[in-house]
């Protein structure tokens, strides 16, 4: 299963997500992760846009003390067979403070610790999203029923390279 795109200095972000998804959707015994597409029901799909650390707040002696780390991403869930868009979301900007104080290390840990802990969010909601979509979606595949279990693929199709 491919990682996101990532458009970021950030290396391994991509990987970071894609794992956390995977941990996500392996608690589900309804849905199936599968790298084949021509397998797959669905098709998860994003892009990190970017990554900031904007927001800074002072102290009483005008020092910095905290700023937030700013990821912006993109994603969309798409029903491989009917080429519907189940969920699409252009933009979505996630943020979480971190302390500058302690030195470059203590810097450098927090702001990694920042980041998993946007990571954890944005993979757990996706999870909860991806699965009220398909709660809400009644598959009329044959031999499917009411939909259960489903396989979905988040291999990057052009889907991704080509939305806007």
């Amino acid at each position: 299963m491919p990682n996101w795109k990532n458009r970021t200095d950030q290396l391994s972000l991509d990987a970071r997500i894609y794992q956390r998804l995977s941990l996500w959707f392996q608690k589900s015994d309804a849905i199936t992760i599968t790298k084949n597409k021509d397998r797959a029901d669905y098709i998860l799909a994003g892009e990190i846009l970017s990554i900031d650390l904007p927001s800074v707040s002072y102290g009483a002696e005008a020092r910095a003390r905290e700023v937030k780390v700013w990821l912006k991403v993109r994603y969309v869930l798409k029903d491989l067979k009917t080429g519907a868009l189940l969920i699409e979301v252009p933009e979505q900007i996630w943020t979480e403070p971190y302390s500058v104080d302690g030195g470059a290390s203590a810097r450098a840990t927090n702001e990694a610790e920042a980041l998993k802990q946007i990571v954890d969010d944005l993979a757990e909601r996706i999870y909860l999203q991806t699965l009220n979509k398909l709660r809400e979606t009644p598959q009329k595949r044959q031999g499917q029923g009411s939909g259960y279990p489903r396989k979905i693929s988040t291999w990057p199709v052009s889907l991704v390279q080509g939305y806007r």
